[in-house]
C-alpha cells in the first residue's frame, strides 16, 4: 500500500502479532495468577516437536509444533509441578510433557494457526480451553520472515520492532493482487503440523510417539487469529486446489480477509464461526478484517460474533501476573478481559463440540444452546443456518 502511513504500520505490527511468549523455564515458579473460567473434564499436558521441511527452493524449514492434549491427571501434591511458564510470566495450566490421557482417547484434533510475526503460544489460553474440553491442539510456529516471539523463547534482536514494520508493511503493499504463492509456506507448515501429530498417533507407544492413539483422523477441525485466519481460509475452501477436505470445521479470530473476493468464501464447505473485535467492525475503511462479506458469503451453517468494547489483540492471551499487584482499577480490567476470553473460548469450543462430538449427545445440547445467542460480552451474534438457504 503506497500510502500507508507510519502509524498504520505500527499499529498492524501490534494487530497481526500477539505478545510474547515462550516454552516453560525452570526455576520457583511465581503464584497461579487469574485463569479463564472452566469447567474442565481433562488435565492438560504441553509437548513440543521439533521437526523440519524442506521448502519449495529446496531449502530445510524448522517445524516448531506446540501440542495441547488430555493428560493423566497429577497427584494432588502434584498438580503443579512442571507447569508452563510462558516467558511473559503467564503461569499455564498444562503441564509439560505430562502422561497423555490415553484411556479416553482417541480425541479430535484441531490445527491452528497464529498471527503474522506472532506465535503458536500467543493463544495459549483458547488452546489450554480446547485441551481441558478433550482435544489435541497442535500449534505451528509459523517461519515468517521476522518473528517477535517463538514457542521456545524470545527474540533477541534489537532491531527486531524495525524488522516487523518492514515485514508487515510488505505484506500489506499487496491490497490489489496478494501474492498467495509468497506466504504459501503457512497453510504448506499448517498441513504439515497436522500429518506429523497423526503420525504421532498412528505410532507405536514410546519416546519417539508419545502422542500413539490420541487423534481420530476422522475428526479434525481448524482454527486461527488474523493472519492465522487467512492460512485456515486457504485449507477449507478459498483456494479450491489447497482445500483439505480432512478439516470439518473452522473458527477465524480476526482473519486477515483483503484476500479474497466475494465468490472465494463461496466454495467454503465446512461450519466456519468469523469472531471480531467491535472497535475493529466499527472501522472497516481499509477492509482489512471484512467479516461481514465473508460471513454472507460462506455458505450455511455459519456464525459471526463480535467481542463487545475490543481491538484485534483481544483474542491474544490475557493473563498477567501483574493485574493483582496494581490495585482495584488494573483488577477489574483484568476481570473483564478474562471475561471476554471466557467468551471467546466458550462460543469457539460450542462450534467444534457441535461438529467433531456429534456423537456426544450432552456436549452438541450445550453447544447448541451456547450458539442460540449472544451473551453480554457479544456485541454482535448472527448465526447463519442450512434452513436460512434461498429457496428452502
Amino acid at each position: 500500500m503506497k500510502h500507508l502511513s507510519r502509524f498504520w504500520i505500527a499499529l498492524l505490527v501490534m494487530m497481526l502479532s500477539g505478545p510474547p511468549t515462550s516454552l516453560a523455564q525452570d526455576g520457583p515458579q511465581p503464584d497461579r495468577p487469574a485463569q479463564i473460567k472452566s469447567e474442565p473434564s481433562h488435565s492438560v499436558g504441553f509437548r513440543v516437536f521439533r521437526w523440519s521441511y524442506q521448502a519449495d527452493d529446496g531449502s530445510d524449514r524448522p517445524l516448531i509444533v506446540a501440542v495441547w492434549y488430555p493428560a493423566q491427571r497429577p497427584d494432588a501434591d502434584q498438580a503443579d509441578s512442571g507447569t508452563v511458564t510462558y516467558a511473559n510470566g503467564v503461569v499455564g495450566k498444562a503441564r509439560q510433557d505430562a502422561a497423555p490421557d490415553k484411556a479416553k482417547g482417541p480425541y479430535p484434533l484441531i490445527v491452528w494457526s497464529h498471527g503474522f510475526t506472532g506465535s503458536a503460544i500467543s493463544c495459549a489460553y483458547l488452546l489450554e480451553y480446547l485441551a481441558e474440553r478433550g482435544y489435541v491442539v497442535a500449534a505451528p510456529d509459523h517461519n515468517d520472515p521476522v518473528s517477535a516471539m517463538r514457542i521456545t523463547g524470545n527474540v533477541d534482536d534489537e532491531d527486531l520492532p524495525a524488522k516487523c514494520r518492514q515485514a508487515v508493511a510488505e505484506l500489506m503493499s499487496q491490497q490489489e493482487d496478494f501474492d498467495h504463492d509468497r506466504y504459501g509456506y503457512r497453510p504448506m507448515e499448517l498441513a504439515l503440523a497436522m500429518e506429523n501429530v497423526l503420525a504421532q498417533s498412528e505410532g507405536s507407544s514410546g519416546d519417539d510417539a508419545p502422542l500413539a492413539g490420541m487423534v481420530s483422523p476422522a475428526s479434525i477441525g481448524a482454527g486461527g487469529h488474523s493472519m492465522g485466519g487467512y492460512t485456515v481460509l486457504t485449507r477449507i475452501g478459498c483456494m479450491p486446489a489447497a482445500t483439505d477436505r480432512r478439516i470439518k470445521v473452522a473458527v477465524l479470530q480476526s482473519p486477515a480477509t483483503w484476500m479474497w473476493q466475494e465468490a472465494d468464501y463461496e466454495t467454503i464447505s465446512v461450519p466456519t464461526m468469523y469472531m471480531l473485535g467491535e472497535w475493529e467492525a466499527a472501522n472497516r475503511e481499509q477492509k482489512l478484517i471484512d467479516t461481514e462479506t465473508a460471513f454472507a458469503s460462506t455458505p450455511a451453517p455459519t456464525w459471526q460474533v463480535h467481542i463487545a468494547r475490543s481491538g484485534h489483540s483481544i483474542f491474544t492471551d490475557p493473563r498477567t501476573l501483574e493485574a493483582g499487584l496494581l490495585g482495584p482499577v488494573a483488577e477489574k480490567i483484568m476481570a473483564n478481559r478474562l471475561a471476554r476470553a471466557d467468551t471467546i473460548a466458550r462460543y469457539t469450543a460450542a462450534v467444534f463440540d457441535l461438529v467433531l462430538k456429534a456423537d456426544d449427545g450432552d456436549a452438541v445440547k450445550a453447544a447448541e444452546a451456547t450458539l442460540a445467542e449472544g451473551n453480554e460480552w457479544t456485541s454482535k451474534f448472527e448465526a447463519k443456518s442450512e434452513d436460512d438457504k434461498p429457496g428452502e
